[in-house]
Parts: structure tokens; C-alpha cells; sequence
């Protein structure tokens, strides 16, 4: 992290009063409060925090155990790379493209570099709004903990969306990372050589509970993976028991769980900025439980915006939930969900909505949705309603052979872009939707070059 003398002896002075502070109780019962009340953005020690929440970090063990179980951890990483991140040229093994058989560690090496390829591929597509992750510094940890990540865990291999997982942990390090005072003081936590290291202690122990979110069922043909499972939980049982009038207009659009899968998978962070997304993971680890509040944050979401859809058809609330509005503050949301949590009185539709925006820039307007018309300009308006008619047909075929098996949790979320956005072209095409609706023409093919 690039700082001054001052500031750096400023951010020492500040990680030992909060470490003081916050994890001299036992029990983490003020951490706790802090992260749930949205309090912890204000202390230099997230970090440290995420991984006691994770359990990477024993709760109650001392601080000489944390600092040695943390060097343990980055031992251990070091001892992987070297494992993983061979050449065979560099071991003195003779190339022979005719003898790439099974057996052959040059085969295993084009194998690594092809997966490496697809990892950059998303990594170059990164919060490209963050000089940060434009570094290629931080481009080459990202691709070094995520493809490690894919080696040791072959069983769950890379998926898009880990790279969205893995960015705001090495963006939070990285912020927090000083010079060590000492090899024994709280500071060698937080040493600025050991980020890469650090990050991937975090995002392993993340991954242990969202690697099922990147899996699908192989052994049941007939069972959901745990997504699906999660999604129509939330769908079919959380959003009818929390508002029993927008669940049915929801339901009677017969809508995808598509949008939920990204907003599980990467926890909200495409919908937020990521400073909003580091405050919610921080409610979201310390509420434990597997990442349960995930599932109550999700229906939040719904209902902040719960106007705007009641009042778009199929394809306006489609745009809705691939284009979330961005909230001003998320704390009201935190707050919501953590009650629904708990099962106490659901907070009110119109308290949620009071710090959080009803219209945006990124959401469709209501009033435009029903009114705005395209006017032809090539085709009759018979020849424009049957492509509407006949691409409405195809897209819905899709959906019900894709979005609707276990087969969806296994998509790369360009396969959910394109069919989005094919919906918004009906949309346009049947003169329900104004074409300023749909994505931009450069964004869209950015969206759907992964490959």
C-alpha cells in the first residue's frame, strides 16, 4: 500500500488501539455488534476480523497463536506455489509435441496455462473502474491464489465469479497492510509482504462455504444443487412469507432464478460499489450461519425496489434485477434483513426505502416502461410483433431447458447476460420497452468476450 512515513505510523497507532478495543473480549461480542451495526468500516482491522468470523482465526486464542497460525498458513502457501507453479523445461524434461500422453508433465503444464488463461480472462474484466485492480501486480496474485485455488480443490475447479469473491479480500489487505513493529506485535497481521499469503488464508476459508455455490449435482440427476436449492428457498418460501403481494406478482411473471445466482454467488458485489460491498460482507460474516443473511439480504433487495417492479411487466422487472439501482446507504438494508433473520416483525417497506433510492440512472423509470414506445422504422409493425412473437418463443424454450435443471448453476454468467438480454429485444421488439433499455452496444460485447 502506498503511503507516507505519517500516515502509515498512523495507521500502526490505529490497528493497535482497535485491536485493543475490539478482540481484548473473549467472546468477540463487541466485534460482532460492530460489524452487524456497519461500525467496523471505521477500524483498520477487518481483516483480522474476517478471519475470526470465518473461522481461519480461532476466537478466543491468543494473540502469539493467531501470529503463528497465520505464518503456518503462509508457509504452507509458499510450499503450494512452489508445488503447483511448474515448467517442465525448468526440471530439465525434454519437449516432445508427439508424446503428449497422459503421463506427460507437458501435457499437465498446457493444461495449466490454458486455465490460467481463462482466470486472466475474468481478472482483466475486474472492477476495471479501480485503478488498483488494473495493476498487474495485483493482477498476478489474483491469478496466482485463484489458480492454486484450482489445483488443490479439483473437485470445484476455477468458476467465474471466484474472482469476484477473491478481489474486495485482497483490496482490504492491501488497504491495511503496514510495516511490522515487531515479529510479536498485532502489526505482523497485517504485514504488508505477506498479502498475497494472507489472501489466500482468507479466500480458503471463504470458499468452504461457497464452494457449493459454484457446483452442481452429479451423483442425483433428479436433486438441485445447493444454489437452486438456496434460490427457491428465497423465491418460493422467504419472499412470500415477506411481502405475500410482491411474491405473487413475481411469481405470476414466471421469472428465472437467474439474478439470483449472481447475487448469491458473488454476494451482492456487482449490485453495490465496493466500499458498500466490504460493509455488507462485514454484517454477513459476523452473522455466521453459514452465510444465512445472504438469503434475507436478497429479499431486501426485492423489496427496496418493490414500486418499480409491481409496476414493470416481465421484461422491465428483468432489467430491474440485472440492473439494480445503487442505494445511497446500505445500513438500512443491513439492518432489514438481520430482523427478517431473527424472524421479528418484518421492518416495513417504507422504512427500508427511506435512505435508499426508488429510481436511478441504471434502473428503468416506471413511467417509461409503460409508455415509451420505439417507432419502426424498417419493418410493419405485423413483421416487428411476429419476430417478437417467434423470438419470444425461442428465448422462453431456453429458459425452460437451461435456467429451469441443474444445468444452471453450471453456465457462465455470459449464457445469463445473453439471454437477458435477448428478453430486453422482445421487449423493444413488441413496443413494450424503449430501446434506450437495452445495454450498450461496446458493454454488451465486453459482457459476452470471455472467450
Amino acid at each position: 500500500m502506498d503511503q507516507s512515513h505519517d500516515e502509515e505510523i498512523e495507521l500502526v497507532q490505529q490497528i493497535e488501539k482497535q485491536y485493543q478495543r475490539l478482540f481484548r473480549d473473549t467472546r468477540g461480542t463487541l466485534l460482532k455488534s460492530e460489524a452487524l451495526h456497519c461500525r467496523l468500516q471505521f477500524a483498520p482491522i477487518r481483516s483480522l476480523a474476517w478471519m475470526v468470523f470465518l473461522g481461519a482465526l480461532e476466537k478466543n486464542d491468543s494473540l502469539e497463536n493467531w501470529i503463528q497460525t497465520t505464518r503456518n498458513e503462509h508457509s504452507n502457501y509458499e510450499m503450494l506455489v512452489q508445488k503447483h507453479n511448474i515448467n517442465p523445461r525448468n526440471a530439465g524434461v525434454e519437449f516432445n509435441p508427439l508424446a503428449l500422453d497422459d503421463n506427460s508433465p507437458w501435457k499437465l503444464f498446457f493444461e495449466d496455462e490454458e486455465l490460467r488463461k481463462v482466470i486472466m480472462q475474468d481478472i482483466d474484466r475486474c472492477y476495471p473502474e479501480y485503478e488498483f485492480f488494473q495493476r498487474d501486480d495485483v493482477k498476478e496474485i489474483m491469478l496466482m491464489v485463484l489458480f492454486i485455488y484450482a489445483k488443490e480443490y479439483p473437485e470445484t475447479r476455477y468458476k467465474q465469479g471466484m474472482h469476484e469473491l477473491l478481489a474486495p479480500i485482497l483490496y482490504l489487505l492491501d488497504q491495511e497492510s503496514v510495516v511490522p513493529v515487531s515479529d510479536d506485535h498485532v502489526t505482523a497481521l497485517f504485514n504488508e509482504e505477506n498479502i498475497e499469503a494472507s489472501s489466500w488464508f482468507i479466500f480458503r476459508h471463504l470458499m468452504s462455504y461457497t464452494n457449493s455455490w459454484f457446483e452442481h449435482s452429479n451423483t442425483n440427476k433428479s436433486k438441485f444443487s445447493d444454489i437452486m436449492e438456496r434460490c427457491d428457498r428465497i423465491q418460493n418460501q422467504l419472499m412470500r412469507d415477506s411481502d405475500p403481494s410482491l411474491f405473487t406478482y413475481l411469481q405470476g411473471l414466471d421469472l428465472t432464478q437467474v439474478y439470483l445466482l449472481r447475487w448469491i454467488r458473488i454476494m451482492f458485489g456487482r449490485e453495490l460499489n465496493l466500499e458498500k460491498t466490504l460493509i455488507l460482507w462485514d454484517s454477513i460474516f459476523a452473522y455466521g450461519n453459514n452465510l444465512v443473511l445472504v438469503d434475507y439480504i436478497a429479499v431486501t433487495f426485492h423489496i427496496v425496489i418493490r414500486d418499480l417492479l409491481l409496476d414493470s411487466d416481465s421484461n422491465g422487472v428483468l432489467y430491474l434485477l440485472f440492473n439494480y439501482p445503487e442505494a445511497p446507504s446500505i445500513e438500512p438494508i443491513i439492518r432489514a434483513s438481520i430482523e427478517r433473520a431473527k424472524g421479528k416483525s418484518p421492518v416495513t417497506h417504507q422504512t427500508i426505502v427511506q435512505s435508499t433510492p426508488q429510481t436511478s440512472t441504471k434502473a428503468v423509470e416506471r413511467e417509461s416502461i409503460r409508455t415509451k414506445l420505439i417507432t419502426p422504422t424498417r419493418y410493419s409493425d405485423d413483421t416487428r410483433n411476429d419476430l417478437a412473437r417467434r423470438m419470444d418463443i425461442i428465448v422462453d424454450a431456453l429458459q425452460d431447458n437451461l435456467f429451469k435443471s441443474e444445468l444452471a448453476a453450471n453456465l457462465n454468467d455470459e449464457v445469463f447476460v445473453a439471454i437477458a438480454e435477448l428478453k430486453q429485444i422482445v421487449g423493444v421488439l413488441s413496443g413494450n420497452l424503449p430501446s434506450d433499455t437495452l445495454t450498450p452496444y461496446g458493454q454488451l460485447l465486453d459482457q459476452l468476450s470471455s472467450n
